[in-house]
């Protein structure tokens, strides 16, 4: 990779991080109001991790960072910024406000993907592009894999907790909404164990990813996280953004890798 591919690379990367964090708006203006409003103390908690101020500091820093490394950065300033989303991520896992939250799980690895990605570029080596696919193969291998291993129960496979969760509320996603309009309760179920059980089975089909050719598994990720966001569920964005970011920038760096050798 140039130093241009790898400028080109980061910004992409940093678009689908900031992406993440601002699809997460609603949330976050919420929670400024609520958590304002009533704060809540949990013991399990250290002080630190329930203070507001770090839980605002850690979602604005690195969307201002990253705006000001995207205009103004060359490679290192792109990778600080990487390095902000990774250490921000970080801290709102394991902060009271939002502890556990899948869009920061993401986020996390794809900003440690990113820095990793930088470094290697720079010691440069004909094997990159593969070892950059190979690692994103994992990284959504690994998040489809826990999907796949939460969902293999009982209540998922007769599709119980997807008629729960989609298909008994009239404001869910228009996919949802369509099927409520034509179908009656019962094939409403039915359906909804078809679906349960397809999902089932794409999240375990997916988490073999690893095992493909890089190309056509870079291609199926997005596919699949595509799908799951158009198809599903709108806000799934926060979470699956980074991860979109970060296929398509490994599949653009197999394009580039020519120039390695």
């Amino acid at each position: 990779m140039t130093e241009a591919d790898t400028r080109r690379a980061l910004r992409l990367s940093l678009a689908g991080l900031s992406l993440a964090y601002l699809w997460k708006l609603e949330f976050w203006y919420f929670a400024v109001i609520v958590y304002r409003r009533y704060p809540l103390h949990d013991t399990y908690f250290p002080a630190l991790l329930q203070q507001f101020w770090l839980f605002a500091v850690a979602f604005a820093s690195p969307l201002a960072y990253a705006a000001y490394a995207s205009i103004r950065g060359g490679v290192k300033r792109l990778s600080r910024a990487h390095g902000v989303f990774a250490l921000a991520s970080a801290v709102l896992l394991v902060h009271q406000q939002s502890f556990n939250d899948a869009t920061f799980v993401t986020c996390l690895w794809v900003s440690l993907w990113a820095l990793w990605l930088a470094s290697a570029a720079a010691r440069g080596g004909s094997t990159l592009s593969l070892r950059a696919a190979l690692l994103a193969q994992l990284i959504v291998a690994l998040f489809f894999f826990g999907g796949a291993v939460g969902k293999t129960t009982p209540a998922y496979w007769s599709g119980d907790v997807f008629y729960g969760i989609y298909f008994q509320k009239p404001e869910q996603h228009f996919t949802f909404a369509f099927l409520r309009s034509v179908l009656d309760d019962a094939g409403m179920r039915e359906v909804a164990r078809h679906y349960s059980r397809m999902v089932v089975l794409s999240e375990w089909g997916l988490a073999a990813l690893p095992l493909l050719p890089a190309r056509l598994a870079l291609w199926l990720a997005i596919a699949a996280l595509s799908i799951m966001v158009v198809l599903n569920n709108f806000l799934l964005m926060s979470v699956t953004a980074p991860l979109l970011a970060m296929c398509w920038v490994a599949k653009s760096v197999q394009v580039a890798a020519p120039r390695e050798t």
